[in-house]
């Protein structure tokens, strides 16, 4: 059950990723090349922001699924609404980069993406509260300050991208650098994990 549930998740994020570069379009063949794909920088930018954004969850992700003992109905119900989250980022990511390059109402376009994120770190918590109480993590006592310390970073990035909503009715150009630097910061900081073995992990 274990592995459906990974393999299910692997597919989601990598379909969700991959369509964000869809709207991101090669230049007229009639036309100068730096100056249409300068013109399209809103989209670029988008594009970098979600794919971080989607990249930082299926890591932490992964580092979950790694400690995880055994699955129950309450997981894959969670699991299958965080999914739902994530796969829906490729539509506010577009919105947003349309709204960015027409430049109508792009405060508001840039707060409805922070919301959608925010909704995404909820529902990445909410995962890691019912494997924590549901007791489906592996005993160690270094694998119960695991999934905690990621649950804390999930709060906290859920206050982030409040903050950021709030930012982006007012500056949404700084909001968006929010939403860049944000999932870069938490990637480096998942990049420093490594696999603990079994007898180092219950010492």
């Amino acid at each position: 059950m274990k592995g459906r549930l990974e393999a299910f998740a692997d597919g989601v994020f990598a379909i969700a990723i991959t369509l964000l570069v869809f709207e991101i379009k090669i230049p007229p063949s009639d036309g100068a090349l730096l100056p249409g794909l300068a013109g399209q920088w809103a989209f670029f930018a988008a594009y970098v922001a979600s794919f971080f954004q989607i990249g930082v969850y299926w890591m932490s992700h992964h580092i979950t699924s790694t400690y995880l003992r055994r699955v129950d109905g309450r997981l894959l119900f969670v699991n299958l609404l965080f999914l739902l989250t994530i796969a829906f980022i490729p539509f506010p990511t577009e919105l947003l980069a349309d709204r960015l390059s027409s430049g109508v109402e792009v405060n508001l376009a840039m707060a409805l993406y922070g919301l959608w994120m925010l909704l995404t770190a909820v529902t990445a918590a909410v995962v890691l509260v019912v494997i924590l109480r549901d007791d489906l993590m592996d005993k160690t006592a270094y694998l119960r300050e695991a999934p905690a310390a990621l649950t804390r970073r999930y709060w906290l990035g859920g206050v982030v991208y409040a903050v950021a909503v709030i930012v982006a009715l007012v500056a949404p150009l700084v909001a968006l650098l929010f939403y860049v630097v944000g999932p870069i910061y938490y990637g480096i900081e998942a990049a420093r994990w490594q696999p603990t073995s079994r007898r180092a992990e219950a010492t």
